[in-house]
């Protein structure tokens, strides 16, 4: 490759970069326009100088090597919050910005190019598909304590009529109650039905979702 081509790589990488980092900052998420940008760039560098280095270093290694040191910067957009763990899509993202810097540093462009379009469509379509998917499915967690362990076929029949699906996943007992951990797998309208009654149930103590 020459200088020439080696530059059109750089800014064909810049140009991908910058449109996958304005959607990470649109959604305003950690690694957004000028983060991605540069990874899109320093990989398709990388890329350059080990088909530059030939017979000296192997370019395979140093792909690997950007690839593992990516895995650093996606380590650090990963992180937990109130018992979930957050930053998962900006990590694999930073991941396939990687990718396209370095298809870009070996002059594959429509690979990039096209393979840019398909990131997109994940980020931007498969959330509004998951988005309406969730507003028919939902799992949730739910603790409800009950006074006499007699209650629970009652209260189990009850998340039938309301046409959830329940697992018992947690007991624990006390002198004067009975406490339930159950997974409800359901539509949501059927969850805030099953709340409104759950609320009704003779020996109730308490609950929570």
């Amino acid at each position: 490759m020459d200088n020439a081509s080696e530059l059109i790589s750089l800014l064909h990488a810049l140009a991908i970069g910058s449109l996958l980092g304005l959607e990470r900052e649109y959604r305003q998420k950690p690694a957004g326009f000028r983060t991605i940008a540069l990874i899109t760039i320093a990989s398709a560098l990388f890329t350059i100088l080990s088909i530059r280095l030939g017979g000296t270093m192997s370019p395979d290694r140093v792909a690997a090597n950007i690839l593992t040191g990516i895995g650093f910067i996606g380590a650090g957009i990963i992180f937990r919050e109130k018992g979930s763990i957050r930053g998962l899509t900006t990590a694999a993202t930073v991941w396939a910005a990687a990718s396209l810097g370095m298809a870009c540093g070996i002059g594959s462009y429509s690979l990039a190019w096209a393979t840019l379009g398909i990131v997109l469509v994940v980020l931007e379509v498969f959330e509004n598909v998951q988005e309406r998917f969730l507003a028919i499915y939902h799992s949730r967690k739910c603790i409800i304590i009950v006074r006499n362990p007699d209650t629970v076929p009652a209260l189990e029949n009850m998340m039938r009529k309301c046409g959830l699906r329940f697992k018992l996943v947690g007991r624990s007992f006390t002198r004067s109650s009975l406490t339930l951990h159950y997974q409800l797998v359901g539509k949501a309208k059927n969850l805030v039905v099953f709340e409104n009654k759950l609320r009704t149930l003779d020996g109730l103590d308490g609950y929570r979702f």
